[in-house]
């Protein structure tokens, strides 16, 4: 069995922030864990199918309002907007901006997010994580390493926590990190948009344990 860890996480679901968490403990602790930030899926990696693997995911809906939010920060601030989310939304209130993104087919959101989270989801030694449930609960990431064999001292695991905390994250890189909340597609998408999610996703949210809304059809 492989015993480097690696790490991947969905799109806009903390997996920066716990790349930096997993870095630190790679400096402190001697985690030996392959720490590449990357959204692949579970088949792209060129691993052993038993190589132990840690990700982060977040409900598809809050997902997808994030990247659209993430687009118009790095505007504010003067950085690179991403081409095809603004080629799609630029001009557009948010709710039609974002319906453009999920039904674009050169991207295919949500679907993409689903596959990513479907790729992992049932296999050993792997572990994912609810980004709603690591921002709530500190030991999160500390009981998942040793869930898959990898111990590091507790003390160091809370003063790598403290390091990046994600408070200080958003402070430090308003350009990226925003607020975390959940839910938060409540508030801007309409009932066509949440269905249309609702339906590519259906798999992700019922094994994620994510509630449908009552709107879905």
């Amino acid at each position: 069995m492989d015993r480097k860890l690696h790490f991947s996480g969905m799109p806009r679901s903390g997996s920066q922030w716990m790349h930096k968490i997993l870095w630190g403990l790679k400096e402190k602790a001697d985690l030996p864990v392959c720490v590449q930030h990357n959204h692949r899926e579970y088949s792209a990696f060129k691993i052993s199918y038993r190589a132990p693997l840690i990700g982060i995911y977040r409900d598809i809906r809050d997902v997808i309002v994030s990247a659209y939010y993430l687009n118009e920060k790095r505007k504010e601030h003067g950085k690179e907007a991403h081409p095809w989310i603004n080629r799609l939304t630029e001009g557009l209130p948010i709710d039609e901006g974002i319906h453009a993104m999920c039904v674009d087919p050169d991207h295919q959101v949500p679907r993409r997010y689903r596959d990513w989270y479907l790729s992992f989801t049932g296999k050993p030694y792997v572990c994912l994580l609810r980004f709603e449930q690591v921002t709530q609960q500190p030991s999160a990431i500390f009981d998942a390493l040793a869930s898959l064999g990898f111990e590091v001292p507790r003390s160091t695991y809370n003063e790598v926590w403290g390091a990046f905390a994600y408070k200080r994250m958003r402070k430090a890189h308003p350009e990226h990190y925003r607020t975390g909340g959940q839910s938060t597609w409540r508030k801007v998408l309409k009932p066509e948009t949440v269905n249309l999610i609702e339906r590519e996703c259906r798999a992700f949210f019922e094994l994620a344990d994510y509630p449908l809304s009552v709107e879905v059809q």
